[in-house]
């Protein structure tokens, strides 16, 4: 899992992340280490965003990169609004659409499948000093 923030924010805004494997016993999800997870487990990856100083950090910009082996799980953002690329680069809106010839040879639009998404992002906006936000997604693993 890998993270970045916007330049200006480097030095005045600290990131925590955690992996924690969610699983279903009994109807009800329970969180556990994601030291032993294997292909098929899923994982719920957090950020937490901490402005260090007292002065406001401006334009902050929240990523969670989608690494080789995990595949993103839609619907699980969290706050909602986050937007994703498929080429680390490009960012827009979930879910992410691309434009293609269908079988009548006419352009259509349709929705990337959220195995292609290589990042989220969230813009956070200004954070307060001292304030605090976090982000999660949930991926699954795959086989290698």
């Amino acid at each position: 899992m890998l993270l970045s923030l916007a330049a200006s924010a480097q030095d005045q805004v600290k990131v925590q992340l955690k992996a924690e494997k969610i699983t279903v016993q009994d109807g009800k999800e329970i969180r556990s280490s994601a030291d032993k997870a294997a292909p098929g487990d899923v994982l719920e990856l957090i950020a937490i965003y901490k402005n260090t100083q007292k002065a406001p950090a401006k334009q902050v910009f929240a990523n969670i990169s989608i690494v080789a082996g995990e595949e993103y799980v839609p619907g699980t953002t969290s706050p909602a609004g986050a937007m994703a690329t498929i080429d680390g680069v490009n960012f827009a809106p979930i879910p992410l659409k691309r434009t293609v010839k269908n079988k009548e040879g006419k352009t259509v639009e349709v929705e990337v499948p959220a195995s292609e998404y290589r990042a989220l992002r969230w813009n956070l906006g200004d954070l307060k000093g001292e304030e605090s936000r976090t982000v999660s997604a949930r991926v699954k693993l795959r086989s290698r």
